[in-house]
């Protein structure tokens, strides 16, 4: 009587981990990938281009209202640029000033390395831009 019962049971639990199994790969068969491809920046004319087109679809916007957009666009565009000038060149003087007040307190011949180092890091600058320009 013992071995009529465990022959079904053994079955039974075959055929429960069969399932559980078949579930756990399901699952992960139908688990989303993480995408680790980066999206390449849009170019500005891109975007202006998309953002203008979902407005004027969403917002049903008219031909006038579209070339207001543009305008308002195109001001905002000029007064970021003009900030933007501004902003380097007030960063430009910050930096300046702080050559100045380190040169203040250094003798000579530190003087004439410090001139040096400040090359040697244009320079550096210089050539990491490019790298970055060229894609390395």
């Amino acid at each position: 009587m013992k071995r009529s019962l465990t022959v079904p049971l053994y079955v039974l639990l075959v055929f429960l981990s069969g399932v559980m199994v078949g579930a756990v790969g399901y699952r992960l068969y139908n688990a989303r990938s993480v995408n680790a491809t980066v999206q390449p920046k849009m170019k500005p004319e891109e975007w202006r281009k998309r953002v203008v087109e979902e407005m004027q679809t969403r917002l049903k916007l008219n031909p006038e209202q579209v070339g207001k957009l543009e305008s308002t666009f195109d001001t905002t565009h000029q007064r970021f640029t003009e900030y933007d000038q501004r902003s380097k060149a007030e960063r430009k003087a910050i930096v300046e000033d702080q050559h100045q007040t380190i040169r203040g307190f250094l003798n000579d011949e530190q003087r004439a390395e410090y001139e040096k180092y400040l090359l040697e890091r244009q320079q550096r600058r210089k050539n990491e831009a490019q790298k970055k320009q060229h894609g390395s």
